[in-house]
């Protein structure tokens, strides 16, 4: 096996939804994609995930001749963009 390490990022709200599940204290939501892996290891990270998760609920599974070696969870401050500024701020008006 290769020693090299190869990295994807993927932006969750560019990832179509599946299925929704409603329960009366949370809801399970099912995205389905594919990523081509590379000889070695591979890691694998979605941005944009919904601030609500609950770290312990995050679920993987694959097909194939690969190992899912490791899950984790990391949740990164945002820097919301001038052009989210603007739009929060016209949001906010028209809530006035």
């Amino acid at each position: 096996m290769s020693n090299e390490r190869n990295s994807q990022i993927l932006n969750a709200r560019e990832i179509p939804i599946k299925s929704v599940t409603v329960f009366t204290d949370r809801a399970e939501i099912t995205r389905n994609f594919k990523v081509n892996l590379k000889p070695g290891l591979n890691e694998i990270q979605l941005e944009h995930v919904a601030s609500s998760i609950v770290p312990n609920s995050i679920s993987v599974d694959g097909k194939g001749n690969a190992t899912i070696l490791e899950i984790k969870f990391e949740q990164k401050p945002s820097n919301p963009t001038t052009d989210d500024l603007d739009k929060i701020k016209k949001l906010k008006e028209q809530l006035k």
